[in-house]
C-alpha cells in the first residue's frame, strides 16, 4: 500500500503532501467547519469547506472541479468511489488518465 502512496506523489512531483492549515483556505469557512483537499494529477488543489464527513460525490460537487475522461480516487492509499464517505480533514488525490483524460 506504501508502493501505492510513493507512486500517486512521485506522479504528481511531491514526497508528502503537505499538512491543509484551514487559516490558508482560499474561501471562508464558517464556524466549525474545516476543509477537505482534493489534489488532481494535473497540479490543481482545492480546499473545499465541510462541517461533516460526506460521499465523495457531495464533496466533488462543492468543488467546483470540471473533470472529463476516467479518473482514479484515492484516500490513505486506497482507491475509492463515489459513495465513499469522506472524513473531515482528508486529502483526496483525484489521477486522471495518462492520455490526457482529465482537465481541472
Amino acid at each position: 500500500m506504501s508502493d501505492e502512496i510513493d507512486t500517486i506523489n512521485a506522479f504528481l512531483g511531491e514526497e508528502d503532501p503537505a499538512p491543509i492549515n484551514p487559516e490558508e483556505a482560499p474561501v471562508e469557512l464558517p464556524e466549525g467547519a474545516t476543509v477537505v483537499t482534493l489534489r488532481t494529477s494535473s497540479g490543481d488543489t482545492r480546499h473545499v469547506p465541510v462541517t461533516e464527513a460526506m460521499p465523495l460525490s457531495a464533496v466533488m460537487e462543492r468543488s467546483g472541479l470540471a473533470l472529463s475522461g476516467a479518473v482514479q480516487y484515492w484516500l490513505d492509499g486506497n482507491q475509492i468511489q463515489g459513495d465513499t464517505v469522506i472524513p473531515l480533514g482528508a486529502t483526496v488525490t483525484i489521477v486522471g488518465n495518462v492520455k490526457g483524460g482529465m482537465f481541472a
